[in-house]
């Protein structure tokens, strides 16, 4: 991996860093284990920078991350971590620590004097267990600007005279005071959080242009906005700046979402990619070394790093267009053919209309063992070293195809054994699986699959949408804003065709495009109990798992262009009309597949493949 030397100090890091944030417990608790795998996997792609800070975790991720480092050779990586917030006993510890799903022993206290800069690296060098830090920033110091540039930043100085630091920098989530440091002090780096990714590029007016002009080095990191862009699917609860995500942010993202899966992308990928490319930057920032941030909360990081794809003509302008949304200025400047060298060629795109919905995440069949199971794992396509997502994709995909029928029970030993995984994987794939309904947990028992839903509870889930849907498609149309109708095209232009196969695996770009059509007419709508109850049933799973045949989404493809249209339109009468006649047809087109008695006629998986039963 390539290494950018921060100015004259001799420190080089690698071109992407390992943020340890999540090995604190950031939203969600890790073991031990999985944290030093995460710092194993990201040393296996090549990467030698690692950051970390008191404030992850009540000094945890340190803790951690001094672990996952010991036995390496020194000289091998770079280590920062941050001053600023002390770590003091707690004298009363109730529950967990509000910021960090850790318990509340210690509470922070904000110390941007000399003397708290030298208590707290004194610290942080004692949980890592190192004897020196490499690169060492001022940690959010927005309220404390007279204390961080009297006090703290001299403190900072004199420890890299004296060699105690390598280089000193200033890590903020805001761009006009970290502008402020590079004017008024001698700092090697920022740490840009969150202001220069997809959804938000502030950072081109103060920051980057005044790094590029005194050749101060940039860390990028937060590409992924705290979560909202960290997946291929956003939804409403989804976490952007460590909050939860406004709804025209959420609609902004999944129009890049439309957008990368249309040229063979996802969304993770592109914002990676975005902000790691000083090509992509007009100005003078476009001279600034960048480097970028990979959470550990993203265990295939380096898969998504190694992600490439067409950054040239429509698919950048497009891109372009979106990411300059948010600051209302013109698109960035597309990348030219000599200044991509790092790149693929651009993959083919028709000239007679769009590409079709392609499955996003498709890599070689697994390859095990010949085992009682082998041929009801072969088609999952998953790879032996991928963590959770690649494990929730492949157990998905025998629940979609019925190689796991409804009502059977799934057996996690097995799933662990047949994908060369620790049973820890499996858990937490099937728990998201349950929050989906696709499989339910019961007492003693384990998960099972969930039962396909009968004739009557078809009807019913209908009948709720119709009552829901129409009405939000109309108030949608009356009061549609310029991004909504953005989203809504760039959805629409990348889906004009249905794959061929009946398997989940090449469907699901389908069955994703279906869920955020209608997530994004429910958010036009803008009502949050409206999108809470369809978002709750995840009614494209289901439907889509209980038939699946061409001229499905075909139809479905075409019905939503026609609400669509209305939409743009602005026509509410014609955009519920056309919402409840495609919610008529979509019933229509099941019920003929219920039997007498009113059971559903499952699909019957052989060989790996699955086929209709026979009708009786």
């Amino acid at each position: 991996m390539k290494n950018n030397r921060i100015r004259s100090t001799g420190v080089n890091v690698t071109e992407l860093t390992f943020g340890g944030g999540a090995l604190g417990n950031l939203y969600t608790p890790i073991t031990d284990e999985e944290a030093e795998a995460a710092v194993e996997a990201a040393w296996t792609a090549g990467i030698r920078s690692f950051d970390t800070a008191p404030h992850y975790g009540l000094g945890l991720s340190e803790r951690r991350m001094g672990k996952a480092l010991s036995g390496r050779p020194r000289n091998d990586f770079v280590i920062s971590t941050k001053v600023g917030r002390l770590l003091v006993p707690n004298d009363e510890p109730k529950g967990l620590d509000p910021y960090f799903v850790v318990p509340a022993t210690h509470r922070r206290l904000w110390d941007f004097t000399g003397d708290g800069v030298r208590r707290s690296v004194d610290d942080s060098l004692e949980r890592l267990g190192l004897d020196r830090i490499d690169i060492l920033y001022l940690h959010d110091p927005d309220d404390h600007w007279s204390d961080a540039v009297g006090s703290a930043f001299p403190a900072l100085a004199e420890m890299r005279a004296q060699g105690m630091v390598g280089a000193i920098g200033v890590g903020m989530n805001q761009g006009e005071m970290l502008a402020k440091f590079v004017c008024e002090t001698d700092v090697d780096i920022v740490m840009l959080a969150g202001r220069y990714t997809l959804l938000d590029q502030s950072a081109l007016n103060d920051v980057l242009p005044l790094c590029a002009e005194r050749g101060v080095a940039v860390l990028n990191v937060g590409v992924f906005n705290s979560g909202l862009l960290a997946t291929q699917n956003p939804q409403p609860g989804m976490h952007y700046d460590y909050t939860d995500a406004p709804a025209h942010l959420i609609a902004r993202a999944c129009a890049i979402a439309t957008i990368c899966e249309r040229y063979g992308s996802s969304l993770p990928a592109a914002a990676l990619q975005f902000g790691r490319l000083p090509a992509l930057v007009s100005g003078p920032a476009r001279r600034t070394k960048y480097t970028g941030t990979v959470p550990s909360s993203t265990p295939k990081f380096h898969q998504i790093y190694g992600t490439r794809w067409p950054l040239t003509g429509c698919w950048c302008r497009r891109l372009a267009e979106m990411t300059a949304l948010a600051e209302k200025r013109p698109p960035l400047r597309s990348l030219h053919a000599e200044q991509q060298p790092d790149f693929l060629p651009p993959k083919p795109i028709s000239t007679t209309g769009p590409p079709p919905i392609r499955s996003l995440v498709k890599g070689p069949k697994l390859n095990v063992q010949e085992t009682d199971l082998s041929h009801r794992f072969a088609h999952a396509k998953l790879e032996r070293t991928v963590l959770v997502d690649d494990v929730y994709e492949a157990i998905k995909s025998c629940v979609m195809d019925h190689v796991i029928a409804p009502g059977e029970r799934v057996n996690i030993g097995r799933f662990a054994r047949e994908l060369a995984v620790s049973p820890s994987p499996v858990r937490e794939a099937l728990a998201r699986l349950e929050a989906e309904h696709l499989v339910v947990k019961e007492p003693m028992k384990g998960y099972t699959s969930t039962k396909l839903l009968n004739r009557a509870e078809t009807i019913e889930l209908f009948e709720l949408r119709m009552l829901i849907e129409p009405w939000a498609a109309a108030r949608a149309a009356r009061s549609l804003s310029p991004e909504g109708r953005a989203a809504l095209v760039a959805e629409l232009d990348g889906t004009t065709d249905a794959p061929l196969s009946t398997q989940y695996g090449d469907y699901r770009g389908l069955t994703s495009h279906d869920e955020r059509f209608h997530g994004l007419v429910a958010l036009a709508a803008n009502n949050k109990r409206v999108v809470q109850v369809l978002d709750g049933l995840h009614i494209h799973l289901h439907l889509f798992r209980m038939s699946y045949r061409q001229q499905v989404g075909v139809s479905t493809i075409e019905e939503h262009q026609a609400i669509g249209a209305a939409l743009v339109a602005g026509d509410p009468e014609a955009a519920g009309a056309a919402m409840r006649a495609h919610l008529e047809a979509t019933l229509a087109r099941l019920l003929p597949d219920f039997d007498d008695d009113g059971n559903f006629i499952a699909p019957q998986a052989t060989g790996g493949n699955v086929v209709r039963r026979d009708r009786p």
